[in-house]
């Protein structure tokens, strides 16, 4: 016997991009429903182009006064010591206390043997991290269409980066990587084959646990 609630929902996953049936444009089939991840540049890619831009103007707005900004001196000064502590052997919750999984730790040592451990380099992570959360919401969020995906991508910035600044928290890798792992469950859902979906899901949904 089918599922009605099942079929509903396959119905409103399959369903047109509500802007391109507005507007009358070809269809661009959202990243998050089986789409490719690539930007297009001909007329079909316009209405991307424009959501991702405003997008992208509401985050570069307030980095410079974020990178130059006080911050939250215990937590930003936890993510520049206990890496480094890593760096040296030592283990979190066994030879100091971290409330949090070890895997931001271990990637946030590795950052800084690349890129140093100066303030500026835990920011830029931090800024990486709520790019990430960001952009998995501006994905899942595709599905309702551009002007609802980029609506919601404008609101997740000013929740994500107004609280805490560009500080490299775990809590918000773990969501970030939880929100992808999201995507691409989805993704697998719809596609009905999608196995290395599927993989990318349980990889990022165990990452996350590790941050968290």
């Amino acid at each position: 016997m089918a599922n009605p609630a099942g079929s509903f929902i396959w119905y409103e996953l399959m369903t047109p991009d509500p802007d391109a049936v507005a507007t009358g444009s070809p269809t661009v089939v959202p990243f998050v429903l089986g789409g490719a991840l690539r930007l297009r540049v001909d007329r079909a890619g316009r209405p991307t182009q424009l959501a991702l831009l405003c997008v992208a103007i509401g985050i570069i707005g307030p980095l410079r006064g974020l990178y130059k900004a006080t911050g939250s001196s215990m937590e930003e000064g936890f993510m520049l010591v206990f890496p480094k502590l890593v760096q040296q052997g030592k283990v979190p919750n066994v030879d100091f206390l971290h409330l949090y999984g070890p895997t931001s730790l271990d990637v946030l040592a590795l950052w800084y043997r690349a890129f140093g451990d100066s303030l500026e380099s835990q920011r830029t992570f931090g800024l990486l991290q709520h790019l990430g959360i960001i952009f998995a919401i501006y994905t899942l969020a595709r599905a309702a269409g551009h002007m609802a995906a980029a609506g919601a991508a404008l609101v997740a910035t000013v929740l994500i980066m107004t609280p805490i600044g560009l500080s490299a928290l775990a809590w918000h890798g773990a969501v970030a990587l939880g929100l992808w792992s999201l995507v691409f469950a989805v993704r697998a859902c719809v596609r009905g084959d999608g196995l290395r979906d599927w993989w990318f899901a349980g990889g990022l949904a165990g990452l996350a646990l590790g941050f968290r």
